[in-house]
């Protein structure tokens, strides 16, 4: 992490299908060969001809116009508490970091709303970011789209209501986020309080 101890990483797993062989001296994907001692390393990330490519994003999780970082998701327990998030966000990208996840954890548990802080993080275009926090209207999304947000993070209400998720990434082509919090191979829409074990019904 940066000087500042500041935030957290957010990784996201995008998955592509691409084309694999096999031969003596290991897989093949693409042009570039994968040698066979890499093989292991591999292998979970190679299922049925599909690769994970895994994206580190810095996390800032807004609280009281701070950025914050919670001990496991609890609220009454917090490790870091920084006062001026556009600062964070510079010392993220002065590391080489070319895009942020930005959460308002107040709108996301109804005790307020980091909105300005926001619109600050996003006027300063400091580099693309993914927004979320709250959002389960489609005018959330539409004034966070507004304000200069890359992508919007929705969670609750797109893993709950399929049908609307589907209108809505139709309404929004390609600026949509579904994301779920995992902790113990457990999963849910709400956060640390909304999870249940993962598997195909999470997925």
């Amino acid at each position: 992490l940066p000087a500042t101890g500041a935030g957290s990483v957010a990784i996201v797993v995008d998955t592509r299908r691409r084309a694999f062989s096999g031969s003596r001296s290991g897989l093949k994907c693409g042009r570039r060969s994968i040698p066979s001692r890499e093989k292991l390393k591999t292998r979970s990330a190679i299922h049925r001809g599909v690769f994970a490519d895994m994206l580190a994003i810095p996390a800032l999780d807004l609280r009281d116009g701070h950025v914050v970082q919670l001990i496991g998701g609890d609220y009454a327990h917090e490790s870091i508490r920084l006062e001026r998030p556009r600062d964070v966000a510079r010392e993220w990208s002065h590391y080489g970091f070319h895009r942020l996840h930005v959460v308002d954890l107040d709108a996301a548990t109804a005790r307020g709303s980091n909105r300005e802080v926001v619109r600050d993080l996003l006027a300063d275009k400091i580099c693309p970011m993914q927004v979320g926090g709250g959002v389960r209207t489609d005018d959330n999304i539409r004034s966070l789209v507004d304000d200069g947000a890359d992508w919007v993070i929705v969670g609750t209400r797109a893993l709950e209501e399929p049908a609307w998720l589907e209108e809505t990434a139709a309404t929004f082509p390609g600026r949509l986020i579904v994301a779920a919090d995992v902790r113990e191979r457990n999963g849910g829409p709400r956060g640390w309080s909304g999870q249940r074990p993962t598997g195909r019904a999470t997925a």
